[in-house]
């Protein structure tokens, strides 16, 4: 059975850059039960992509986007998340049923130990694109190296997107999902772990049609 919340407090806030598709797509939330905050991504109007850690809490409730509040039908966590392994850190909140496209691609099968991926943090109400190298593969996780210090990712960018882009094609990669070590001030190293979304497609897929 699938984890159903109905919605309880949730607040969507989106920066104001406008620099790509996938930037445009990458929102704060913040679940007041617990004042944690991160990000999430948005496959398309109706669906929004997050790391289960970050609503896996029966108080969501309301949702606001760009200023203006949208009732929300569903939260769908991931029926296999696991806060102890953090295996399958993955959930969907559904704003409306009804329309599943999208102009994002989700996952890559080829993707390899060494593979450049770009992901947007969200700090203050700022975004910033950072670089990062695959590492390694992890069952439904991949572990990246930060290209440099200051592309760590870190407190609140949970539940942002990693992605791949190829000329005017972006393609959601990974969902972060957290750090290989505590980081005092998100430059003192550790690696980025990520859900590995060509493992979770049919997942995704399944819980939106």
């Amino acid at each position: 059975m699938h984890k159903l919340f109905l919605v309880s407090t949730l607040l969507l806030l989106i920066a104001c850059e406008e620099e790509s598709s996938i930037n445009n797509r990458t929102v704060e939330i913040q679940v007041s039960s617990n004042s944690l905050i991160c990000s999430a991504f948005k496959y398309n109007e109706d669906i929004i992509i997050t790391a289960a850690h970050c609503v896996d809490d029966s108080s969501v409730k309301t949702v606001k986007v760009a200023g203006r509040s949208v009732s929300v039908q569903q939260v769908i966590v991931h029926e296999e998340w696991d806060p102890k392994l953090v295996r399958n850190d993955l959930a969907l909140i559904i704003l409306e049923r009804g329309d599943i496209t999208s102009d994002i691609n989700l996952g890559l099968n080829d993707l390899q130990v060494g593979d450049g991926l770009r992901s947007i943090t969200l700090k203050d109400g700022k975004k910033k694109n950072k670089g990062h190298t695959v590492f390694r593969f992890d069952l439904d996780r991949i572990r990246l190296k930060d290209n440099s210090k200051n592309d760590a990712i870190c407190n609140g960018n949970s539940g942002g997107p990693v992605y791949y882009v190829e000329g005017d094609s972006y393609t959601l990669v990974g969902i972060a999902s957290g750090i290989t070590k505590v980081r005092n001030d998100c430059n003192d190293g550790g690696d980025t772990i990520v859900v590995d979304i060509n493992k979770q497609r049919d997942w995704i897929l399944a819980n939106i049609l």
